[in-house]
């Protein structure tokens, strides 16, 4: 007895190992396995498309959509080599799934027809007369016509033509209306001035407050904890959309504005981020026309990793989460 309640506790922490393990592969996988994405795009005067392809884990998940002049917008999603969701005529698994249940069904209902047809078959069908007859029917009786005498007329009652009273009377709410309509209408000129000169100290009331909120919100701003947390955060933002960026860049742009300043300045942004700057990737700037010529493909990847310490990092800040709070109470009262 001892010895199975042994071999049982020891299948059991085999099996929670195996599960931890599992469970530690997919959460390292999804940590350290990099998602790659790829952009490609191709700008001539005989062709005009565009591409965008991510992926993770080899084949496990891909996704890519585009689009050509000339053609509809595609797009489709694989999961294990699975199409999972995809745009036109495309089956997906579902789409699968759906047609194989009304196939099945198609077939059940088929068998049950063929199985009543077969059980009709056995029994003769005896055609009974009916048990009710025209003859049985009593006859129809016709309904007397009412005669055209029998029905009354309504007379039509004269009309009524309009007194002299009722005429001076008209005339007298007219003249009324008018005279009530013109002698309040002084009275709503004074009473548009008085709200027109509320309105005003209403408004100045509010330009005050503003500005008393923008000295509270720069004061909270220019104080040295928050200036550091800002300028971090800046620091960072600037730190993940380098990380974001493309690192293999394929292809040439030949490129022109109007106005030629723009062009050089462009130019001179492109050199500092180092775009113009790649092996395999030319810039040709032409300052004597406006023009768009490019073929580009670019690759990039990134670690959820990467976002994952960021977040903790954020997250145990406690500089931060006291300038959260600070300004947050701050904000609270500026909205009060």
């Amino acid at each position: 007895m001892l010895a199975i309640l042994l071999f049982l506790l020891k299948l059991i922490g085999i099996l929670l190992l195996v599960i931890i393990g599992i469970l530690l592969v997919i959460l390292l996988s999804i940590l350290f396995v990099p998602i790659r994405y790829r952009l490609d795009g191709t700008f001539l005067e005989e062709k005009k498309k565009g591409e965008v392809q991510i992926r993770w884990g080899g084949p496990f998940f891909l996704a890519k959509a585009g689009y050509e002049y000339g053609d509809d917008f595609f797009y489709f999603i694989r999961i294990c080599g699975l199409l999972i969701f995809a745009s036109g005529d495309r089956k997906t698994v579902f789409d699968r799934f759906s047609d194989w249940k009304k196939r099945r069904k198609k077939k059940e209902s088929e068998k049950e027809k063929h199985k009543k047809e077969k059980e009709v078959q056995k029994y003769d069908i005896e055609e009974y007369p009916d048990p009710i007859g025209k003859e049985d029917l009593p006859p129809i009786k016709e309904m007397p016509k009412a005669k055209n005498e029998d029905i009354p007329l309504i007379e039509e009652q004269p009309v009524e033509e309009k007194t002299v009273e009722k005429r001076r009377e008209k005339w007298y709410n007219a003249f009324k209306k008018v005279w009530e309509a013109v002698g309040g209408f002084a009275a709503k000129i004074e009473d548009f001035l008085e709200q027109g000169e509320r309105r005003i100290e209403i408004l100045e009331e509010k330009i005050e407050d503003l500005y008393d909120k923008y000295e509270i919100l720069e004061t909270f701003y220019y104080k040295r904890r928050t200036n550091q947390v800002v300028q971090r955060m800046i620091a960072l933002i600037r730190k993940i959309i380098f990380y974001i960026l493309p690192r293999k860049w394929r292809g040439y742009v030949r490129y022109g504005f109007p106005d030629p300043s723009w062009t050089g300045k462009t130019y001179g942004a492109l050199c500092i981020s180092g775009i113009a700057l790649q092996k395999d990737f030319h810039i040709e700037p032409e300052f004597q026309e406006a023009c768009l010529q490019a073929e580009i493909s670019v690759r990039g990847r990134m670690r959820v990793c990467f976002f994952a310490r960021i977040a903790l990092m954020l997250f145990f800040d406690k500089e931060l989460k006291a300038v959260y709070r600070e300004g947050k109470e701050i904000i609270g009262g500026i909205r009060s």
